[in-house]
């Protein structure tokens, strides 16, 4: 639950939680990324197609595992060339 108090304040200027912002915060708080990427593509009847990115996360000083899915953007393929990340396409 600690994350979603985190998720509540990380919000882009459209209301919408920054997803990436997310991403980093997590990072930034010991999580550590499990690659590949799992890059979902949309369906072909979506009225506005957006790829959809998910970033599985772990840690060794707790249990599970953690799921983040960003939209596609600039910043995005800046981030992924930043950690030199594998992508899968589904």
């Amino acid at each position: 639950m600690e994350s979603r108090s985190i998720y509540r304040g990380l919000k882009m200027a459209t209301g919408a939680p920054d997803r990436l912002q997310l991403l980093q915060h997590e990072l930034d708080e010991g999580w550590q990324l499990e690659p590949p990427v799992l890059e979902h593509l949309p369906p072909s009847c979506a009225r506005h197609p957006i790829n959809t990115f998910e970033f599985i996360l772990s840690r060794k000083d707790k249990d599970g595992r953690r799921v983040i899915a960003v939209p596609d953007s600039p910043k995005l393929h800046q981030f992924l060339d930043k950690y030199h990340l594998p992508v899968v396409t589904l």
